[in-house]
Parts: C-alpha cells; sequence; structure tokens
C-alpha cells in the first residue's frame, strides 16, 4: 500500500486536470480533448490513474453508455487535498470546501456546471490565446465583483485593446424571473461605482448566454425595459443563445444581441 505522501503525489499534467475541476467544478474527456488539445486515449489515461488514486469520482451508469454520454468527472478529497498541497496560492479554501459537495450534486447543477464549460471551448476555439475567463471559483474572493458573482469574467485582448465581460448563463431549471432580478442588481451595481473605484477601470459590459433562441428573447425583452429605464450609459447588455455559440464560424461570429437594440448584433471582439 502506498504511503500518504505516495499517494497524494501527483505529475504536472495531472495536475492541470485538477485546477480544471476547481475552475469550473465538473469535466467530461471531450472538453479536456479541446481544452488540453491532446487525443481522447491520453485523456482518458491521466483521468484513470486519478480515478485510481481517488483523487476524483466520476458519474456514469448503463444509461451514460445507452445514450452516448460521457463521464462526468469531479474532485474528490485527495484531489481537494492535492490542490492545497501543489497549488495553494490559485485556490481559495471556501470554494475548496464546497467542492466535497460535488460527490452529491444535482444533475441540475452538474449540466449548468458543463454548460459553463462548454462556452469556454468553444470560445477558446474561436479565440486562441487572446481569450482570458476566471471562473465563479476563481474570482470567489475578490470584493470588487458584485456579490453574487458571475459565471465568469471573460477578458480578450483584441484589437489593441482590453475588453472585460461578466458572463451570465441562464439556467433553465431555476425560474425566469430570477434572472430579470439579477439585471436589477446589476444596475444597482452599476450606479455604486464599485468596479469603477476599485479598478481604476471601465465597468465590464454583460454577456447572457440562453439555452434556447425562445429564451433569449424572452429575457431581451423583459431586459430591455429595464435597462431604458435606467437612462445611464453602464451597464451594457447583450445576449446571445447556445445553439448560436455551437454554430458560431470563425469569419463569422456575429451572435451577440445588443439588449437595446436587438437588431444590432456583433462579435465578441467588437462589443
Amino acid at each position: 500500500m502506498p504511503t500518504t505522501q505516495e499517494h497524494y503525489t501527483i505529475n504536472a499534467k495531472q495536475l492541470d486536470i485538477l485546477r480544471l475541476l476547481y475552475r469550473f467544478r465538473f469535466v467530461t474527456s471531450r472538453h479536456l480533448t479541446t481544452i488540453l488539445n491532446l487525443p481522447v486515449s491520453k485523456i482518458n489515461q491521466r483521468l484513470q490513474i486519478l480515478l485510481d488514486q481517488q483523487h476524483i469520482g466520476r458519474y456514469y451508469d448503463g444509461q451514460y453508455k445507452i445514450h452516448g454520454r460521457p463521464a462526468e468527472y469531479y474532485l474528490l478529497e485527495n484531489g481537494i487535498k492535492a490542490l492545497k498541497q501543489y497549488a495553494p496560492d490559485k485556490c481559495d479554501n471556501k470554494v475548496l470546501h464546497n467542492l466535497y459537495k460535488d460527490k452529491n450534486a444535482k444533475p441540475s447543477f452538474v449540466a449548468h456546471s458543463l454548460t459553463v464549460l462548454q462556452i469556454y471551448c468553444l470560445l477558446k476555439e474561436r479565440y486562441g490565446d487572446s481569450l482570458r475567463f476566471f471562473t465563479k471559483s476563481q474570482i470567489h474572493s475578490y470584493t470588487h465583483f458584485p456579490k453574487q458573482k458571475p459565471q465568469a469574467l471573460i477578458r480578450l485582448d483584441a484589437n489593441n485593446e482590453r475588453k472585460e465581460f461578466f458572463l451570465e448563463v441562464i439556467d433553465p431549471n431555476k425560474p425566469f424571473f430570477s434572472y430579470v432580478g439579477n439585471v436589477r442588481r446589476y444596475l444597482e451595481y452599476a450606479d455604486a461605482e464599485t468596479w469603477t473605484d476599485q479598478t481604476s477601470t471601465k465597468l465590464p459590459e454583460i454577456l447572457v448566454v440562453a439555452d434556447s433562441l425562445g429564451t433569449e428573447m424572452r429575457f431581451q425583452k423583459q431586459a430591455g425595459r429595464l435597462l431604458k429605464k435606467h437612462y445611464e450609459q453602464e451597464p451594457k447588455m447583450y445576449t446571445t443563445n447556445m445553439g448560436q455559440l455551437v454554430t458560431m464560424k470563425p469569419g463569422y461570429d456575429r451572435v451577440w444581441r445588443d439588449v437595446e437594440d436587438p437588431q444590432r448584433v456583433l462579435a465578441l471582439n467588437e462589443l
């Protein structure tokens, strides 16, 4: 039987996977092939080692196989301890504590987490190294963000300019009115000028991704009413939906609709 020290010893490649699980909570082998640019055989080999060491667990049963659905991986106690040992400066202790719950996560939470990961993969394929994507786990401890943290902070360097965006992803399993309420919170946050005061930079624009075109149009209508009553330039808000992102093509990626002017559709680097 390996010693405790041997049990927690992992290499840099395995640590990359643990850090991705910290950032996104759940991953699949398909997502990892995109992010790490490796063949699925290599990814599965690394995942199996982490499973054998009980650094990670997975959701997978006969129904997954029947429907061609990939296993969903999450951190276990050994993996959390490994992050504390090997990447303490990259991890927030409160977030690490919350990760213990992932082995009993509701399917809706797993699905929502994977949607955020899918958005990252799609944007990464399109924008490459000019894109930085800081998840809710990574921004948890920063006080200049809204109290109810966005799903991610997107940073894009394009046309010799740095642009930043708060990412919100509409979860179809949650009440729709909660997302309309979130617009009100962003209006209050913009009026408080917390971001500008603490960072001396422009308030990030807001990107809202819906599960479907119907949900997007419904949100556009409700959010547009609130923004037009605000009479301020900030916050600026745009929407799209997962179908638009999946079919986004290099060179023609105008998928972000202006909430205040729905006929205005732009690419991310044009916002």
